[in-house]
């Protein structure tokens, strides 16, 4: 590919090196069925007709960056394989220095800063090895080991979670304190990381103008009662998340 793309003009000193095919599917992958499979590990999966919507929608945009058709997914079955194919070969020619493990322990240190509660601070890597498993956690340098304390809490949260919304769901099914606490933790995470101004990299203004629009969406959530929006209201913020006091 790299030859193609220089024998076509490509300016290396001025534009760097593209990124070949496998890196691009694998990224979009992460986007896509890695997002799908975490949202199956909250309990809160999509249909099969929603999940292959959602793949076609990033397949899509492979498309669009030119990522070929063998490289693309079409049900979580193929997307899973695929995926570890692409890890199992990616592991099998590590990079040196390996900056993900940097990267990794940055994000986690950040999203920890968000979390005002001590005892509750280590979640955020307990979610990565939750979601991810133990080999992607480790790969990205979630490696610490977390309070005993932190880790029953969690453990026990997460079942209770799953609990409640199994018995609720029988008799509202579209009941869920999964998503309750997936948003809020969103909201968190987002205003902290993202919408924050004060920050030194900061979202320039037409950007800015998107994610509030974006954030200004999800203010309400459509499929929960009134009282778990008010619940929301007083974990997040009253009315539309657009705006927020960080900003």
């Amino acid at each position: 590919m790299h030859a193609a793309m220089f024998g076509a003009g490509w300016d290396a000193k001025a534009r760097g090196l593209p990124c070949n095919q496998e890196e691009l599917a694998y990224t979009l992958l992460t986007f896509s069925f890695v997002f799908l499979r975490s949202m199956r590990r909250l309990g809160l999966g999509c249909t099969d007709a929603d999940e292959a919507a959602f793949l076609h929608a990033w397949n899509v945009a492979s498309s669009v960056l030119g990522v070929q058709s063998a490289l693309m997914a079409h049900d979580m079955r193929a997307a899973q394989q695929l995926f570890a194919r692409m890890q199992s070969r990616a592991r099998q020619h590590p990079v040196d220095p390996d900056p993900r493990p940097a990267l990794g322990r940055a994000l986690m240190q950040a999203m920890e800063k968000s979390i005002p509660v001590t005892v509750l601070k280590p979640f955020s890597a307990l979610m990565t090895l939750y979601l991810c498993g133990r080999p992607t956690a480790h790969m990205i340098g979630v490696t610490e080991r977390t309070p005993m304390v932190s880790r029953v809490l969690f453990a026990l949260l997460m079942a209770l979670t799953r609990a409640i919304d199994a018995m609720a769901r029988r008799v509202w099914p579209q009941f869920s304190i999964a998503r309750l606490v997936t948003r809020v933790l969103g909201y968190h995470l987002i205003t902290h990381l993202l919408m924050d101004q004060t920050r030194s990299l900061a979202l320039p203004t037409h950007l800015l103008d998107r994610a509030n629009g974006m954030l200004d969406q999800w203010s309400e959530d459509a499929h929960a009662p009134g009282w778990i929006n008010a619940l929301e209201d007083r974990l997040t913020v009253r009315g539309s998340w657009r705006g927020d006091p960080r900003g």
